[in-house]
């Protein structure tokens, strides 16, 4: 399979609550991603962990979750770099990981936004 639909796959399985699915999907995206862009200036990179993070948030696996998020800002400037709907999507993970103090550490940390 190729990366986009992957990631799509995993994206689409979490919507639909489809956690197993997702969790699979999103983690052979990930690793694939991985694979594909090891220098990390790839969107699809970014997509693809984005993916694995909103899993392991519904999973309630926030630890992994907040470490997933923190390696989209490696590079530094990756996520800055990649499209609004990207960008979006993480912030739309970082907020439902921080809200009501669920998660107090990065991610979360004002230094880390």
């Amino acid at each position: 399979m190729v990366l986009v639909p992957m990631t799509n796959l995993a994206r689409q399985a979490l919507a639909l609550g489809r956690l197993d699915q997702a969790e699979a999907a999103a983690g052979e995206a990930a690793a694939m991603a991985e694979r594909l862009y090891p220098d990390g200036r790839s969107h699809y990179r970014l997509n693809a962990l984005a993916a694995l993070a909103g899993t392991r948030l519904a999973q309630g696996r926030d630890t992994e979750a907040a470490g997933l998020l923190l390696r989209l800002y490696t590079p530094p400037d990756a996520l800055a770099q990649a499209p609004a709907s990207t960008r979006d999507y993480a912030a739309e993970l970082a907020a439902q990981l921080c809200r009501d103090g669920r998660f107090a550490a990065a991610p979360c940390a004002p230094a880390a936004r």
